[in-house]
């Protein structure tokens, strides 16, 4: 489907199982936004790895999805301890993890 770039209709899409909802044309505006606030308060990291499995999976065969997920898993530990580092290197100076830099006028 990638390569081909053919458009389906909905019920062929629903068919295939690419469709996770349906809306009338009038409240898409309004769901679109709300999806896409959803997807907005995920963590950067999880996105990162959201978009490396669809990449890297999306033309693999079935029986090579769990390495996938795993290889995909370790990339996503490997972000998320980088995060940790910072976290404790900021708790390490004095004025714990404030990373809010103030200007004292006074």
């Amino acid at each position: 489907m990638h390569f081909s770039g053919r458009n389906y209709s909905g019920t062929e899409a629903d068919r295939f199982g690419l469709v996770s909802a349906s809306v009338p044309e009038a409240e898409l505006d309004e769901v679109t936004l709300t999806l896409a606030g959803e997807i907005g308060t995920r963590h950067p990291a999880a996105l990162a790895c959201a978009k490396i499995a669809d990449q890297v999976g999306k033309d693999l065969p079935l029986s090579q999805a769990p390495r996938t997920d795993q290889l995909v898993a370790a990339r996503q530990q490997l972000m998320m301890d980088s995060f940790s580092d910072v976290e404790d290197y900021l708790r390490s100076q004095s004025g714990g993890t404030n990373t809010g830099y103030r200007r004292d006028d006074s």
